[in-house]
């Protein structure tokens, strides 16, 4: 190991022993391989599980036809493989299909008590799509927030 890598604890010292080199896929292989921000980025989940779990709220126009956005997330998950490729494995990137969950709330306050625990579930990296989504329709305000 390098000077700097001295500097870790020993935990991330074994992480990092056992984290595989990036290689560049084998002439005429069609097998992905992450790259190397993809191992960067599996290897801090595995120093700090559940540390980079995140989500960002939005406000949507009041009409919106669930439909519609599903097939919008669905069609940026076909044209960007990252969201496709499990990060557990070198695995073929999966179907470009977005699951999108509803959710009646009565007010923000129950709506933000919900997007706390969603946030606290952990995120399978081995699973895809690497996206999770769920409409809040707010009833005492009749708005409507993208999770």
């Amino acid at each position: 190991m390098s000077d700097w890598t001295e500097r870790l604890s020993p935990r991330a010292q074994a992480l990092l022993r056992q984290s595989p080199a990036a290689e560049p896929p084998a002439p005429g292989s069609s097998e992905p391989r992450l790259s190397r921000a993809q191992q960067r980025f599996l290897w801090l989940e595995k120093l700090h599980p559940g540390d980079f779990n995140t989500g960002r709220l939005l406000q949507l126009p009041e009409k919106v036809e669930p439909q519609r956005l599903q097939r919008a997330l669905e069609q940026v998950l076909e044209r960007h493989q990252v969201l496709r490729t499990p990060l557990q494995s070198a695995a073929h990137p999966g179907p470009a299909g977005c699951p999108l969950n509803q959710a009646q709330v009565n007010n923000q306050a129950e709506m933000h008590q919900r997007v706390s625990q969603l946030i606290e579930q952990p995120f399978p990296l081995s699973q895809t799509p690497l996206l999770k989504t769920t409409i809040f329709h707010v009833s005492d305000t009749g708005q409507d927030w993208l999770f």
